[in-house]
Parts: structure tokens; C-alpha cells; sequence
């Protein structure tokens, strides 16, 4: 382990072995099954997000999570390697824009305070101006 607690062997390989980083964007569980067409055996990243809120300011942020704490440590001692969390960006407006950035990127310190490394995930949609 490092001294925030990631294991050092998975960041050793994310930073050193030829290959990608894919985000799959798949509901229903479908994401293992994909993964394991390209020979990944396991998933050590954990999907935290609760899902979107309503629309404000052109953009989704993620609702609440109040369990987040309790779960990230469940996730460490399960052997998670990270997480990703998603929001969405429907409209180029600032401040949503500032909304979104800051919400993830709090999301992620509480993350990374729990040893676990964080992929923020602020999707912009396709149609937005």
C-alpha cells in the first residue's frame, strides 16, 4: 500500500503496462460481462453515484449520497481498487458548470481521504451547444 492507501501493485500497473483505461457506459450490470470480452477478469472500480438530480442550470448533478463514507470503506476492504461517479452536462452554462466541477471534485477528496483512487465523470451530452 501507498501512503493513501492504494494498492501499490494496480497503481504500479496503471502506470507502467501497456493498454487503456475504457469507460463503459452500460446499464444493468452489463459492464462485467463486456469487460471480460477483452479478458478482464475482475472489476476493481466501484460505481458510487445514487444517479442524476433533476435538471438546474443546464446541467445534472449527482443526488446526495449520504452513505458514501460506510460504503467506500466497505469498498476498501473488499479490495476496490477506485470508483468513478457520473453527472451530466446538458447546456454550456458557467454556473452549472462550476456546480458540477465542484461537486466532483469534492466527491473525489472524500475518495481519495478514504485510499481509494477516483475517476471523475462529468458526461457532456453529444447535443450540447
Amino acid at each position: 500500500m501507498t501512503s493513501l492507501g492504494f494498492n501499490e501493485q494496480q497503481l504500479q500497473k496503471m502506470k507502467t503496462h501497456p493498454g487503456f483505461i475504457a469507460a463503459l457506459d452500460q446499464s444493468g450490470g452489463s459492464t462485467p460481462g463486456a469487460l471480460r470480452l477483452y479478458g478482464i477478469k475482475e472489476v476493481p472500480f466501484l460505481k458510487v453515484d445514487k444517479g442524476l438530480a433533476a435538471e438546474k442550470d443546464g446541467v445534472q448533478l449527482m443526488k446526495p449520497m449520504p452513505e458514501l463514507a460506510a460504503l467506500l470503506e466497505k469498498a476498501k476492504a473488499k479490495g476496490i481498487f477506485g470508483t468513478k461517479e457520473r453527472s451530466f452536462v446538458k447546456q454550456a452554462n458557467a454556473a452549472g458548470i462550476k456546480d458540477i466541477v465542484n461537486q466532483q471534485f469534492d466527491v473525489a477528496g472524500q475518495i481519495l481521504a478514504a485510499g481509494l483512487v477516483p475517476i471523475v465523470e462529468p458526461e457532456v451530452d453529444i447535443r450540447c451547444p
